[in-house]
């Protein structure tokens, strides 16, 4: 008599890059939509922007792309367009370092789920989970190299936050709002999402950014 197997074949896979896989198809569908919904920017989208301003307190220093995020932007991306600005920046924020990645854009072209960039950086992804770290903050919190490291991210618009990829494409092919940050940030240390300095830090960023965007 037959055997069936009691877990399916995805099983093998961990579950970010299941989730990956998903996105990409649906990513194509949206694709296709957009051939029928093609976006219409306003003439404030397509301005140049200048770097974002973020608060004194996290201290910043200029941070050097990896040479995947390099090749991203330099081949897959809109990083030429005058309304993209990509800005990479080393931090110190109340016993937390780490790097700050930010790109702001009006195309879905110049942003992608940091998974893939931090995997191909070489950290291994131990979990990927969908986390409300704040009441107007809605992003994913990334478990790295058996939780040594922690990473966070999500992408924001003038009136959304989420850590899904699929909602930030879907509302620029729905032609709402038509610029976007991703914003993803990498702990030299493990963190829990619930320590005070953490949800300070995540404060403080997505309240700059959120000024940035009302003043733009």
């Amino acid at each position: 008599m037959l055997q069936y197997p009691t877990a399916p074949i995805t099983s093998h896979f961990p579950s970010w890059l299941r989730a990956t896989l998903v996105q990409v198809l649906m990513i194509f569908f949206l694709l296709c939509l957009t051939m029928l919904l093609p976006p219409l920017l306003p003439s404030s989208a397509k301005q140049p922007v200048s770097e974002l301003q973020l608060p004194e307190l996290l201290q910043t220093q200029p941070l050097n792309l990896t040479p995947f995020e390099q090749g991203f932007f330099a081949d897959y991306s809109d990083s030429t367009d005058p309304a993209t600005s990509i800005q990479k920046v080393q931090f110190e924020f109340e016993g937390i370092s780490g790097s700050l990645l930010l790109v702001s854009s009006p195309s879905w072209r110049s942003q992608h789920a940091p998974e893939l960039c931090y995997s191909a950086s070489g950290y291994h992804i131990n979990r990927s989970v969908a986390l409300q770290f704040l009441p107007n903050v809605l992003g994913r919190w990334l478990f790295l190299d058996e939780n040594t490291h922690s990473a966070i991210y999500w992408f924001q618009s003038s009136h959304h936050t989420t850590g899904d990829f699929l909602i930030r494409l879907w509302h620029e092919v729905t032609h709402h709002d038509p610029r976007w940050i991703l914003v993803s940030i990498l702990l030299n240390q493990p963190h829990h999402p619930d320590e005070p300095a953490v949800q300070k830090l995540l404060e403080f960023v997505h309240g700059a950014l959120a000024h940035d965007l009302a003043n733009s």
